[in-house]
């Protein structure tokens, strides 16, 4: 779990601050990979009262969490009706929306996720979200405990468990610590 928390991810306010400061320039801004714009879409009116956004792998996963989460805050679809996929036509993630909680695909690997997340902070951003809470939901092979577990961390971690991420960036290795990646 990851609290956009800390001082340095969000505005006075509580509302999402963004390192790209072009952003608020454009005129437009097309969230291509979950099929959202701020030209097409009221972001604000469909989005500011999420509090969580809860990510996992495949689309099945995060439709069955969002038919789990429907259950659980006890929200009623009317007959002959069922959750919409907000991202469907982007043919990439799935996101489904259930009252505060946003469920979201990610795929598989740090490209997908990272393409997913630059997208759902900037879907943050543009809707206004004060304070929201991610979650990751789902398997963690190679950690060194045995399937059936239930694993719960408090930071994020790269695969050698350090609380950053190490990556290329412009020919040079950048580190990123576990707050500035969300």
């Amino acid at each position: 779990m990851a609290a956009v928390n800390d001082r340095e991810s969000l505005e006075a306010d509580g509302t999402v601050k963004l390192r790209n400061s072009y952003i608020k320039e454009m005129p437009e801004d097309i969230l291509y990979h979950v099929s959202l714009g701020t030209g097409t879409h009221d972001l604000v009116e469909m989005f500011s009262d999420v509090k969580f956004v809860c990510m996992g792998g495949t689309p099945e996963r995060m439709k069955g969490f969002a038919n789990f989460i429907m259950d659980q805050i006890g929200l009623k679809l009317p007959t002959g009706t069922t959750l919409l996929d907000i991202s469907r036509k982007s043919y990439r993630y799935s996101m489904y929306k259930v009252g505060p909680v946003l469920s979201i695909s990610h795929g598989m690997g740090i490209p997908s996720v990272s393409i997913m997340l630059h997208e759902i902070i900037k879907l943050m951003y543009h809707a206004k979200i004060k304070d929201p809470i991610f979650f990751r939901i789902g398997t963690c092979g190679g950690i060194g405990i045995e399937g059936g577990n239930l694993v719960i961390t408090e930071t994020a971690v790269d695969g050698l468990l350090r609380p950053y991420l190490e990556l290329p960036v412009l020919g040079k290795l950048q580190q990123r610590d576990r707050k500035s990646v969300v």
